[in-house]
C-alpha cells in the first residue's frame, strides 16, 4: 500500500483529506508564504478531528 501525505490549512481539509485516503497530514498555515506553524488552535482543532498522524 502506497503512502499518501497531504497538506491541510485548516479541520475541513484534513478530514476531507482523510476520507480520500491520506496517511498523514502535514498542517500549515500561509501556504502562500511556503507553509508556516499553524497557531495552537487549529493544531488543536485538526487533531481532535482526525485519525491519522499530523506534523
Amino acid at each position: 500500500m502506497s503512502k499518501i501525505e497531504a497538506i491541510v490549512l485548516n479541520e475541513e481539509d484534513a478530514k476531507i483529506t482523510e476520507v480520500y485516503g491520506a496517511n498523514r497530514l502535514e498542517l500549515v498555515s500561509a501556504i502562500n508564504a511556503g507553509g508556516l506553524t499553524p497557531s495552537y488552535g487549529t493544531i488543536k482543532q485538526v487533531v481532535k478531528s482526525v485519525q491519522i498522524p499530523i506534523f
